[in-house]
């Protein structure tokens, strides 16, 4: 909760400001200060890729989503959202000890759970289980398996891996360019 009862201009959503009301909680102004998102129960609001996520009550992880249209979505008990896609539609949940990949329009999980991850971007995120790296895409597919040492985002729609393999009892590094949906381009 705040003590400042000033407004914060939010950078990724014009002409929204978070605002901070008289008993200490987070609430959603415009810019003529109509009150656009506040509720009694959500304590804290952090503006997060497209959208916010809520503090509840006496709660310690913020597991309630609200996306870029206010709109609500309330996470199992348990669940922490950590980070949100530019778009606001894929959130990285953690569930006590492993992470998720949350759909906010299917309004649940998609793929296997993980160790961690980046932060998802639009088209899906780069994930670590078992101390290798891999890509799964906004539908919960794993387009690239987790037996990388390094995955990163080459440009919108482009993937660069690295993996160690055995060349002849030697360790070599294969470098690779993919597509978004997995496929070998170099």
């Amino acid at each position: 909760a705040h003590t400042d009862h000033s407004w914060q201009a939010l950078e990724q959503h014009p002409q929204r400001y978070l605002a901070y009301t008289a008993d200490g909680r987070d609430a959603l102004v415009d810019c003529r200060a109509q009150r656009l998102f506040d509720d009694p129960a959500v304590r804290d609001l952090e503006p997060m890729g497209g959208g916010f996520a809520g503090l509840l009550g006496d709660e310690q992880q913020p597991r309630l989503w609200l996306d870029a249209e206010l709109r609500r979505q309330l996470l199992p008990e348990g669940s922490a959202i950590r980070a949100a896609s530019p778009d606001g539609r894929l959130l990285l949940v953690a569930e006590q000890e492993q992470m998720r990949l949350y759909d906010s329009q299917r309004q649940a999980f998609v793929g296997a759970p993980f160790e961690h991850a980046e932060a998802p971007f639009d088209q899906g995120l780069v994930f670590n289980r078992g101390g290798y790296y891999g890509f799964m895409d906004a539908d919960g597919h794993e387009r690239l398996a987790p037996r990388h040492s390094e995955i990163s985002l080459g440009g919108a729609d482009r993937l660069w891996s690295r993996r160690y393999v055995d060349n002849h009892g030697e360790q070599a590094s294969e470098l690779g360019l993919h597509r978004l949906d997995g496929s070998l381009i170099a």
